[in-house]
Protein backbone atom coordinates (compact mmCIF):
# COMPACT_ATOMS: atom_id res chain seq x y z
CA UNK A 1 0.00 0.00 0.00
CA UNK A 2 1.23 3.69 -0.19
CA UNK A 3 0.11 6.44 1.32
CA UNK A 4 -2.47 9.32 0.29
CA UNK A 5 -1.13 12.92 0.45
CA UNK A 6 -3.56 15.82 0.62
CA UNK A 7 -3.30 19.65 0.30
CA UNK A 8 -4.15 19.76 4.03
CA UNK A 9 -1.88 16.97 5.43
CA UNK A 10 1.34 17.19 7.73
CA UNK A 11 4.54 17.48 6.13
CA UNK A 12 5.96 13.95 5.28
CA UNK A 13 9.50 15.01 6.21
CA UNK A 14 12.82 14.62 8.70
CA UNK A 15 14.45 17.53 10.23
CA UNK A 16 17.26 16.05 11.72
CA UNK A 17 20.14 13.29 10.96
CA UNK A 18 20.02 14.85 7.80
CA UNK A 19 23.21 14.42 5.37
CA UNK A 20 25.84 17.35 6.53
CA UNK A 21 26.24 19.46 4.03
CA UNK A 22 24.07 19.72 0.72
CA UNK A 23 26.56 18.25 -1.54
CA UNK A 24 26.68 14.55 -1.17
CA UNK A 25 23.33 12.98 -1.12
CA UNK A 26 20.37 11.49 -2.85
CA UNK A 27 16.44 11.74 -2.28
CA UNK A 28 13.65 9.53 -4.16
CA UNK A 29 10.11 8.42 -4.10
CA UNK A 30 7.46 7.18 -6.42
CA UNK A 31 4.51 10.22 -6.76
CA UNK A 32 1.19 10.31 -8.35
CA UNK A 33 -0.42 13.21 -9.07
CA UNK A 34 -3.93 13.02 -8.87
CA UNK A 35 -5.07 16.77 -9.29
CA UNK A 36 -3.10 18.63 -11.06
CA UNK A 37 -3.44 21.63 -8.19
CA UNK A 38 -2.36 24.47 -10.27
CA UNK A 39 0.60 25.88 -8.48
CA UNK A 40 4.09 25.12 -7.23
CA UNK A 41 4.03 21.86 -5.97
CA UNK A 42 7.16 19.72 -4.19
CA UNK A 43 8.11 15.85 -4.85
CA UNK A 44 11.37 15.60 -2.93
CA UNK A 45 13.58 18.20 -1.77
CA UNK A 46 16.35 19.86 0.80
CA UNK A 47 15.96 22.88 2.71
CA UNK A 48 18.00 25.17 5.01
CA UNK A 49 14.87 24.52 7.24
CA UNK A 50 11.39 24.08 6.86
CA UNK A 51 9.89 26.86 4.22
CA UNK A 52 13.40 27.59 4.25
CA UNK A 53 15.21 30.33 1.55
CA UNK A 54 17.66 28.21 0.61
CA UNK A 55 16.84 24.66 -0.72
CA UNK A 56 17.10 21.98 -3.43
CA UNK A 57 13.70 20.73 -5.20
CA UNK A 58 12.35 18.15 -7.87
CA UNK A 59 8.99 20.20 -8.22
CA UNK A 60 6.50 21.12 -10.30
CA UNK A 61 6.11 24.75 -11.62
CA UNK A 62 3.74 27.00 -11.17
CA UNK A 63 1.10 24.91 -13.82
CA UNK A 64 1.10 21.97 -11.15
CA UNK A 65 2.45 19.43 -14.20
CA UNK A 66 6.17 20.93 -15.97
CA UNK A 67 8.65 18.84 -13.59
CA UNK A 68 11.79 20.98 -12.48
CA UNK A 69 15.23 20.58 -10.82
CA UNK A 70 15.24 23.99 -8.61
CA UNK A 71 18.11 25.18 -7.12
CA UNK A 72 16.87 28.42 -5.07
CA UNK A 73 15.67 30.73 -8.04
CA UNK A 74 17.39 28.93 -10.69
CA UNK A 75 15.50 26.28 -12.81
CA UNK A 76 15.13 23.49 -15.61
CA UNK A 77 12.80 21.65 -17.20
CA UNK A 78 13.04 17.86 -16.18
CA UNK A 79 9.47 16.37 -18.10
CA UNK A 80 5.96 16.80 -18.02
CA UNK A 81 3.86 15.42 -15.80
CA UNK A 82 0.33 13.03 -16.10
CA UNK A 83 -1.99 12.83 -13.31
CA UNK A 84 -2.97 10.02 -12.44
CA UNK A 85 0.41 8.47 -13.42
CA UNK A 86 2.55 6.42 -10.92
CA UNK A 87 6.38 8.09 -11.57
CA UNK A 88 9.68 7.79 -10.31
CA UNK A 89 11.59 11.17 -8.93
CA UNK A 90 14.86 11.63 -7.55
CA UNK A 91 17.33 13.96 -7.17
CA UNK A 92 20.84 13.76 -6.27
CA UNK A 93 23.83 16.64 -5.54
CA UNK A 94 27.36 16.27 -5.60
CA UNK A 95 30.54 18.03 -5.27
CA UNK A 96 32.22 20.45 -3.32
CA UNK A 97 30.76 23.77 -2.06
CA UNK A 98 28.10 24.68 -5.01
CA UNK A 99 27.86 20.54 -6.72
CA UNK A 100 26.26 19.76 -9.37
CA UNK A 101 22.28 18.81 -8.98
CA UNK A 102 20.40 16.50 -11.36
CA UNK A 103 16.71 15.33 -11.35
CA UNK A 104 15.64 11.96 -12.32
CA UNK A 105 12.18 10.74 -13.27
CA UNK A 106 10.52 7.92 -14.89
CA UNK A 107 6.53 6.70 -15.60
CA UNK A 108 6.02 3.84 -14.49
CA UNK A 109 5.21 2.26 -17.71
CA UNK A 110 9.16 3.84 -18.92
CA UNK A 111 12.29 2.09 -19.22
CA UNK A 112 14.54 4.55 -18.36
CA UNK A 113 15.65 7.88 -16.42
CA UNK A 114 14.77 11.01 -18.05
CA UNK A 115 17.25 13.73 -16.27
CA UNK A 116 18.37 17.47 -16.25
CA UNK A 117 20.75 19.28 -14.31
CA UNK A 118 22.07 22.48 -12.93
CA UNK A 119 24.35 24.27 -10.90
CA UNK A 120 23.48 23.69 -6.98
CA UNK A 121 24.02 25.94 -4.48
CA UNK A 122 25.59 25.12 -1.40
CA UNK A 123 24.23 25.16 2.36
CA UNK A 124 23.68 23.05 5.82
CA UNK A 125 20.49 20.74 5.27
CA UNK A 126 17.72 21.34 8.13
CA UNK A 127 14.43 19.57 6.61
CA UNK A 128 14.20 16.75 3.73
CA UNK A 129 10.71 16.74 2.54
CA UNK A 130 8.60 14.60 0.22
CA UNK A 131 5.22 15.11 -1.45
CA UNK A 132 5.74 19.19 -0.59
CA UNK A 133 7.07 22.00 -1.49
CA UNK A 134 10.19 23.23 0.32
CA UNK A 135 9.18 26.64 0.11
CA UNK A 136 6.19 27.53 -0.55
CA UNK A 137 4.81 24.47 1.46
CA UNK A 138 2.16 23.55 -0.93
CA UNK A 139 1.56 19.67 -0.73
CA UNK A 140 0.91 17.37 -3.83
CA UNK A 141 -2.70 15.91 -4.30
CA UNK A 142 -1.95 12.53 -4.84
CA UNK A 143 0.39 9.78 -2.97
CA UNK A 144 3.76 8.94 -2.47
CA UNK A 145 5.23 5.73 -2.24
CA UNK A 146 9.13 4.01 -1.47
CA UNK A 147 10.95 7.27 -0.30
CA UNK A 148 14.10 7.21 0.78
CA UNK A 149 17.12 8.80 1.08
CA UNK A 150 21.32 8.18 1.28
CA UNK A 151 24.12 10.13 2.10
CA UNK A 152 25.87 9.44 -0.99
CA UNK A 153 25.50 10.55 -4.58
CA UNK A 154 23.81 7.52 -6.68
CA UNK A 155 24.63 7.25 -10.28
CA UNK A 156 21.72 6.87 -12.65
CA UNK A 157 22.05 2.65 -12.96
CA UNK A 158 21.82 2.29 -9.21
CA UNK A 159 18.75 5.02 -9.66
CA UNK A 160 17.15 3.14 -12.12
CA UNK A 161 17.59 -0.44 -10.77
CA UNK A 162 15.95 1.00 -7.29
CA UNK A 163 12.98 2.17 -9.41
CA UNK A 164 11.79 -1.24 -10.10
CA UNK A 165 11.45 -2.22 -6.97
CA UNK A 166 9.39 -1.64 -3.48
CA UNK A 167 12.70 -2.19 -1.08
CA UNK A 168 15.85 -1.83 -0.87
CA UNK A 169 17.69 -4.54 -2.71
CA UNK A 170 19.80 -7.43 -1.04
CA UNK A 171 22.84 -5.72 -1.87
CA UNK A 172 22.05 -2.40 -0.07
CA UNK A 173 21.93 1.08 -0.82
CA UNK A 174 25.12 3.17 -0.41
CA UNK A 175 25.21 5.29 2.82
CA UNK A 176 21.36 4.79 3.31
CA UNK A 177 19.93 7.87 5.34
CA UNK A 178 16.48 6.84 6.09
CA UNK A 179 13.52 4.54 3.59
CA UNK A 180 10.18 4.70 3.97
CA UNK A 181 8.28 1.87 2.15
CA UNK A 182 4.77 3.00 2.88
CA UNK A 183 4.11 -0.89 2.25
CA UNK A 184 2.03 -0.88 5.30
CA UNK A 185 -2.00 -2.37 6.51
CA UNK A 186 -1.98 0.69 9.09
CA UNK A 187 -1.48 3.46 7.68
CA UNK A 188 0.72 5.22 11.01
CA UNK A 189 3.35 2.57 10.35
CA UNK A 190 4.30 4.19 7.05
CA UNK A 191 6.00 7.16 8.64
CA UNK A 192 8.20 3.85 10.15
CA UNK A 193 11.97 4.22 9.08
CA UNK A 194 12.82 0.71 7.41
CA UNK A 195 17.03 1.61 6.97
CA UNK A 196 17.67 -0.04 10.43
CA UNK A 197 18.57 3.76 11.74
CA UNK A 198 15.42 4.46 13.67
CA UNK A 199 14.94 7.77 11.98
CA UNK A 200 11.01 7.86 11.59
CA UNK A 201 9.17 10.37 9.68
CA UNK A 202 6.91 13.45 11.02
CA UNK A 203 3.54 13.22 9.17
CA UNK A 204 -0.14 12.99 9.08
CA UNK A 205 -0.80 10.53 6.62
CA UNK A 206 -3.75 10.45 5.18
CA UNK A 207 -5.99 6.66 3.74
CA UNK A 208 -4.13 4.09 2.19
CA UNK A 209 -3.89 3.53 -0.82
CA UNK A 210 -2.84 0.89 -4.03
CA UNK A 211 0.94 0.97 -4.27
CA UNK A 212 2.35 0.78 -8.11
CA UNK A 213 3.11 -2.43 -9.34
CA UNK A 214 6.49 -2.93 -8.73
CA UNK A 215 8.78 -5.87 -8.13
CA UNK A 216 9.32 -6.93 -4.46
CA UNK A 217 12.79 -7.56 -4.71
CA UNK A 218 15.65 -8.09 -7.26
CA UNK A 219 16.73 -12.33 -8.14
CA UNK A 220 20.00 -13.19 -6.56
CA UNK A 221 23.08 -12.68 -8.88
CA UNK A 222 24.64 -15.30 -11.05
CA UNK A 223 28.39 -15.67 -10.58
CA UNK A 224 30.56 -17.86 -13.52
CA UNK A 225 34.17 -18.24 -11.74
CA UNK A 226 37.42 -19.89 -13.34
CA UNK A 227 39.63 -19.34 -10.46
CA UNK A 228 39.37 -19.25 -7.05
CA UNK A 229 36.92 -17.54 -5.29
CA UNK A 230 36.31 -17.27 -1.76
CA UNK A 231 32.56 -15.91 -0.21
CA UNK A 232 33.64 -15.16 3.26
CA UNK A 233 32.67 -12.29 5.77
CA UNK A 234 30.84 -11.35 8.39
CA UNK A 235 27.47 -10.71 7.14
CA UNK A 236 25.25 -12.26 4.79
CA UNK A 237 26.06 -13.50 1.15
CA UNK A 238 23.17 -14.76 -1.21
CA UNK A 239 23.90 -15.62 -4.18
CA UNK A 240 21.12 -17.24 -6.44
CA UNK A 241 23.58 -19.35 -8.92
CA UNK A 242 27.62 -20.16 -8.77
CA UNK A 243 29.49 -21.60 -11.12
CA UNK A 244 32.88 -22.76 -11.45
CA UNK A 245 33.70 -23.16 -15.17
CA UNK A 246 37.27 -23.86 -14.84
CA UNK A 247 39.74 -25.98 -12.46
CA UNK A 248 39.65 -23.41 -9.37
CA UNK A 249 37.96 -23.83 -5.98
CA UNK A 250 35.45 -21.97 -4.08
CA UNK A 251 35.12 -21.19 -0.63
CA UNK A 252 32.38 -20.73 1.44
CA UNK A 253 33.11 -19.33 4.98
CA UNK A 254 32.76 -16.28 7.47
CA UNK A 255 30.65 -16.12 10.84
CA UNK A 256 26.93 -15.40 9.35
CA UNK A 257 24.85 -17.28 6.90
CA UNK A 258 26.06 -17.96 3.19
CA UNK A 259 23.08 -18.77 0.79
CA UNK A 260 23.45 -20.38 -2.82
CA UNK A 261 20.71 -21.27 -4.94
CA UNK A 262 23.14 -23.16 -6.85
CA UNK A 263 26.94 -24.49 -7.02
CA UNK A 264 28.00 -26.03 -9.73
CA UNK A 265 31.92 -27.36 -9.90
CA UNK A 266 32.30 -28.19 -13.70
CA UNK A 267 35.90 -28.86 -13.71
CA UNK A 268 37.76 -30.25 -10.88
CA UNK A 269 37.52 -28.06 -8.50
CA UNK A 270 37.18 -27.90 -4.69
CA UNK A 271 34.08 -26.48 -2.97
CA UNK A 272 34.92 -25.90 0.92
CA UNK A 273 31.69 -24.76 3.11
CA UNK A 274 32.95 -24.19 6.26
CA UNK A 275 32.61 -21.18 8.97
CA UNK A 276 30.86 -20.00 12.20
CA UNK A 277 27.84 -19.51 10.47
CA UNK A 278 24.66 -21.19 8.64
CA UNK A 279 25.21 -22.07 5.18
CA UNK A 280 22.78 -23.40 2.18
CA UNK A 281 23.27 -24.57 -0.60
CA UNK A 282 20.00 -25.15 -3.20
CA UNK A 283 21.87 -27.73 -4.66
CA UNK A 284 25.90 -28.74 -5.57
CA UNK A 285 26.64 -30.69 -8.64
CA UNK A 286 30.00 -31.65 -9.10
CA UNK A 287 30.90 -32.49 -12.61
CA UNK A 288 34.45 -33.57 -12.28
CA UNK A 289 36.88 -35.02 -9.32
CA UNK A 290 36.57 -32.61 -7.15
CA UNK A 291 36.20 -32.75 -4.00
CA UNK A 292 33.38 -30.89 -0.85
CA UNK A 293 34.42 -30.33 2.69
CA UNK A 294 31.41 -29.07 4.78
CA UNK A 295 32.75 -28.06 7.82
CA UNK A 296 32.15 -25.67 11.11
CA UNK A 297 30.65 -24.79 13.90
CA UNK A 298 26.78 -24.54 12.84
CA UNK A 299 24.40 -25.95 10.29
CA UNK A 300 25.45 -26.27 6.83
CA UNK A 301 22.54 -27.28 4.74
CA UNK A 302 22.79 -28.73 0.87
CA UNK A 303 19.45 -29.60 -0.91
CA UNK A 304 20.75 -32.24 -3.15
CA UNK A 305 24.35 -33.24 -4.07
CA UNK A 306 25.54 -34.87 -7.45
CA UNK A 307 28.83 -36.08 -8.36
CA UNK A 308 28.23 -36.40 -12.27
CA UNK A 309 31.93 -37.58 -12.91
CA UNK A 310 34.33 -39.90 -11.06
CA UNK A 311 32.22 -39.47 -8.33
CA UNK A 312 33.65 -42.15 -5.67
CA UNK A 313 36.87 -39.33 -5.99
CA UNK A 314 34.67 -37.11 -4.34
CA UNK A 315 34.52 -36.82 -0.47
CA UNK A 316 31.90 -34.69 1.82
CA UNK A 317 34.09 -34.76 4.69
CA UNK A 318 32.50 -35.37 8.13
CA UNK A 319 31.89 -33.05 10.59
CA UNK A 320 35.23 -32.24 12.48
CA UNK A 321 33.87 -31.08 16.03
CA UNK A 322 30.83 -32.70 18.17
CA UNK A 323 28.63 -30.02 17.90
CA UNK A 324 28.77 -29.68 13.87
CA UNK A 325 25.31 -30.62 12.76
CA UNK A 326 25.46 -31.18 8.65
CA UNK A 327 22.41 -32.32 6.61
CA UNK A 328 23.13 -33.43 3.32
CA UNK A 329 21.09 -35.61 0.28
CA UNK A 330 23.77 -36.98 -1.44
CA UNK A 331 22.95 -39.26 -4.78
CA UNK A 332 24.72 -39.96 -7.40
CA UNK A 333 24.25 -40.92 -11.50
CA UNK A 334 24.03 -44.68 -12.17
CA UNK A 335 26.57 -45.89 -14.06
Amino acid sequence: MAIAVTSDASAFKRTANLPAASTAYSIWGWFRLTTDRNTFTGLVGLANAVDGASFHQLGTDSDGTTLKIWSQTTSTNVAALSTNTWYFGAMTCSGTGAGTLIGYVRALTANALTSASIAGTSFTPGAAEWGRDCVTGEFISGEIHACGMSNAVLSADELLELSYFHEPQLDGIRSLNVFYPTIESVNTNATVDRSGNARNATATVGALVDAPALLWRSPSPNLVISGTTDITGTLDATLGVLTSAGAGSVDVSGSLSKTLGALTSVGAGSVDVSGQGAVTLGALVLSAAGSVSVEGSLAKTLGALTLVAAGDNGDVAPPDAANDSVILTRRRRPR
